[in-house]
């Protein structure tokens, strides 16, 4: 109510009411999460299951869908998922032979970057409507002020600067 006291009125439709396309864009924002997750542990559950075929992880023909399911879900943690999804599959290798599991690590350091670069400024430029460079620099920039909470923050903050700008460049005249 405060927002709509205080913003412009549009024209009465869900499409023009800020805040519904603000709350739109954080639907948006968990929607992307959610889809990123889900790519991050197919694409692990694929490599581990590579790695088994070909013989440096032999128990990853075994284990690559839980393997990669766990990854999804610890991928929902920001920062910490992908370190903590790594773990059990490495632990396995570990205790298999100490060469397999520094070629695991290698294989997660490549996929993190991957990912860092690629997957998330991608997905979540698509979901959120914004430039993959825009997504980079909200999570820098939220990182930077203020740490993990910041991160966790930039997008779905970036994204209702965005609905709001759209909104306002619509219904603000100025002369």
């Amino acid at each position: 109510r405060i927002a709509r006291r205080l913003l412009p009125t549009g024209d009465g439709t869900p499409a023009d009411d800020l805040p519904l396309r603000a709350q739109r864009a954080v639907f948006a924002y968990v929607r992307g999460q959610l889809l990123f997750s889900l790519t991050m542990g197919v694409s692990v559950g694929v490599a581990l299951w590579i790695f088994g075929l070909v013989g440096i992880f032999p128990d990853g023909r075994h284990y690559a869908v839980a393997f990669g399911a766990f990854y999804a879900v610890m991928e929902l943690i920001p920062y910490v998922g992908a370190v903590l999804g790594a773990v059990p599959p490495t632990l396995v290798a570990l205790f298999e032979h100490p060469l397999t599991a520094v070629w695991l690590v290698v294989l997660f350091v490549v996929l993190q970057q991957l990912e860092g670069h690629i997957v998330a400024p991608n997905i979540f430029g698509k979901s959120l409507r914004l430039n993959p460079l825009i997504v980079i620099l909200a999570l820098l920039l939220g990182d930077e002020l203020y740490g993990i909470i910041g991160a966790l923050l930039a997008l779905p903050i970036a994204a209702v600067l965005r609905e709001t700008i759209i909104y306002l460049r619509r219904h603000l005249v100025l002369e």
